[in-house]
Protein backbone atom coordinates (compact mmCIF):
# COMPACT_ATOMS: atom_id res chain seq x y z
CA UNK A 1 0.00 0.00 0.00
CA UNK A 2 1.47 3.55 -0.39
CA UNK A 3 2.12 6.17 1.90
CA UNK A 4 1.25 9.64 1.95
CA UNK A 5 2.78 12.35 4.29
CA UNK A 6 0.56 15.48 5.21
CA UNK A 7 3.01 18.66 5.43
CA UNK A 8 1.23 22.32 6.83
CA UNK A 9 -1.44 20.74 8.74
CA UNK A 10 -3.17 23.59 10.69
CA UNK A 11 -3.42 23.24 13.85
CA UNK A 12 -7.23 23.79 14.50
CA UNK A 13 -7.38 21.07 11.58
CA UNK A 14 -5.06 18.78 13.34
CA UNK A 15 -6.72 19.11 16.74
CA UNK A 16 -10.01 18.33 14.86
CA UNK A 17 -8.94 15.19 13.14
CA UNK A 18 -7.33 14.24 17.13
CA UNK A 19 -10.73 14.77 18.58
CA UNK A 20 -12.81 12.91 16.24
CA UNK A 21 -9.98 10.10 15.91
CA UNK A 22 -10.33 9.93 20.00
CA UNK A 23 -14.39 9.81 19.70
CA UNK A 24 -14.59 6.81 17.17
CA UNK A 25 -11.61 4.86 18.89
CA UNK A 26 -9.19 5.07 15.80
CA UNK A 27 -5.61 6.51 15.46
CA UNK A 28 -5.49 9.87 13.87
CA UNK A 29 -4.45 7.78 10.54
CA UNK A 30 -7.32 5.82 11.07
CA UNK A 31 -9.56 8.92 10.95
CA UNK A 32 -8.06 10.63 8.08
CA UNK A 33 -7.99 7.65 5.88
CA UNK A 34 -11.70 6.66 7.06
CA UNK A 35 -12.60 10.49 6.28
CA UNK A 36 -11.14 10.08 2.96
CA UNK A 37 -12.18 6.72 2.04
CA UNK A 38 -15.62 8.19 2.52
CA UNK A 39 -15.02 11.65 0.43
CA UNK A 40 -13.97 9.42 -2.53
CA UNK A 41 -16.90 7.08 -2.04
CA UNK A 42 -19.28 9.85 -2.43
CA UNK A 43 -18.04 11.65 -5.31
CA UNK A 44 -19.09 9.94 -8.77
CA UNK A 45 -16.89 7.42 -10.78
CA UNK A 46 -14.41 9.11 -13.47
CA UNK A 47 -15.57 7.85 -16.51
CA UNK A 48 -13.26 5.14 -18.13
CA UNK A 49 -10.58 6.13 -20.74
CA UNK A 50 -10.78 3.89 -23.71
CA UNK A 51 -8.02 1.66 -24.49
CA UNK A 52 -8.42 2.61 -27.84
CA UNK A 53 -8.42 6.37 -27.57
CA UNK A 54 -4.78 8.14 -28.66
CA UNK A 55 -3.63 10.89 -26.50
CA UNK A 56 -4.20 14.28 -27.35
CA UNK A 57 -1.50 16.04 -28.47
CA UNK A 58 0.31 19.25 -26.64
CA UNK A 59 -1.14 21.45 -29.31
CA UNK A 60 -4.53 19.52 -28.76
CA UNK A 61 -4.76 20.30 -25.24
CA UNK A 62 -3.77 23.62 -25.82
CA UNK A 63 -6.91 24.17 -28.15
CA UNK A 64 -9.18 22.74 -25.68
CA UNK A 65 -8.60 25.17 -22.77
CA UNK A 66 -7.73 28.06 -25.69
CA UNK A 67 -11.63 27.27 -26.80
CA UNK A 68 -12.79 27.15 -23.12
CA UNK A 69 -11.10 30.28 -21.85
CA UNK A 70 -12.92 32.08 -25.16
CA UNK A 71 -16.21 30.51 -23.65
CA UNK A 72 -15.85 32.40 -20.49
CA UNK A 73 -15.66 36.03 -19.74
CA UNK A 74 -12.46 38.11 -20.59
CA UNK A 75 -9.21 36.41 -18.97
CA UNK A 76 -8.46 37.46 -15.76
CA UNK A 77 -6.51 40.04 -14.18
CA UNK A 78 -4.15 40.59 -11.60
CA UNK A 79 -2.77 43.63 -9.81
CA UNK A 80 0.54 44.41 -11.20
CA UNK A 81 1.43 46.67 -7.75
CA UNK A 82 -0.68 45.73 -5.19
CA UNK A 83 -2.39 49.12 -4.28
CA UNK A 84 -1.56 51.08 -7.52
CA UNK A 85 -5.07 49.91 -8.67
CA UNK A 86 -3.15 48.79 -11.87
CA UNK A 87 -4.18 45.55 -13.40
CA UNK A 88 -2.34 43.39 -16.20
CA UNK A 89 -3.77 40.05 -17.81
CA UNK A 90 -2.39 36.78 -16.53
CA UNK A 91 0.18 35.08 -19.07
CA UNK A 92 -1.55 32.86 -20.92
CA UNK A 93 0.92 29.36 -20.30
CA UNK A 94 -0.77 28.01 -23.62
CA UNK A 95 0.70 30.86 -26.03
CA UNK A 96 3.74 29.59 -27.55
CA UNK A 97 6.83 32.15 -26.89
CA UNK A 98 9.40 33.18 -28.97
CA UNK A 99 13.20 31.84 -28.39
CA UNK A 100 14.03 35.36 -28.31
CA UNK A 101 11.51 35.95 -25.61
CA UNK A 102 12.18 33.28 -23.51
CA UNK A 103 16.16 34.46 -23.57
CA UNK A 104 14.88 37.76 -22.48
CA UNK A 105 12.73 36.37 -19.44
CA UNK A 106 16.03 34.76 -18.63
CA UNK A 107 18.21 37.42 -18.64
CA UNK A 108 16.15 39.96 -16.74
CA UNK A 109 15.90 37.15 -14.21
CA UNK A 110 19.64 36.71 -13.95
CA UNK A 111 19.72 40.75 -13.38
CA UNK A 112 17.27 40.53 -10.75
CA UNK A 113 18.90 37.86 -8.92
CA UNK A 114 22.46 39.19 -9.51
CA UNK A 115 20.44 42.90 -8.20
CA UNK A 116 19.96 41.34 -4.98
CA UNK A 117 23.25 39.99 -4.34
CA UNK A 118 22.85 36.73 -5.91
CA UNK A 119 21.00 33.89 -4.37
CA UNK A 120 20.97 33.57 -0.50
CA UNK A 121 21.29 29.02 -0.43
CA UNK A 122 20.53 28.80 3.17
CA UNK A 123 18.57 26.44 4.57
CA UNK A 124 15.84 28.63 5.90
CA UNK A 125 15.91 30.73 2.74
CA UNK A 126 15.44 27.44 0.67
CA UNK A 127 12.43 26.32 2.95
CA UNK A 128 10.97 29.83 3.17
CA UNK A 129 11.02 29.53 -1.39
CA UNK A 130 9.57 26.07 -1.22
CA UNK A 131 6.83 27.66 1.58
CA UNK A 132 6.40 30.62 -0.77
CA UNK A 133 5.72 28.57 -3.75
CA UNK A 134 3.45 26.30 -2.00
CA UNK A 135 1.00 29.12 -1.16
CA UNK A 136 0.82 29.96 -4.94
Amino acid sequence: MPNVALRGVPDHVHRRIKDAARANHRSVNGEILARLAASVAAEPPAPPISASAEPLSANALRDQALERDAAGDAPPRIDANPGSGKTTPIPNPYEPISEEELLERIRKLREAIDARGGIDASPENIEALIQEGRRR
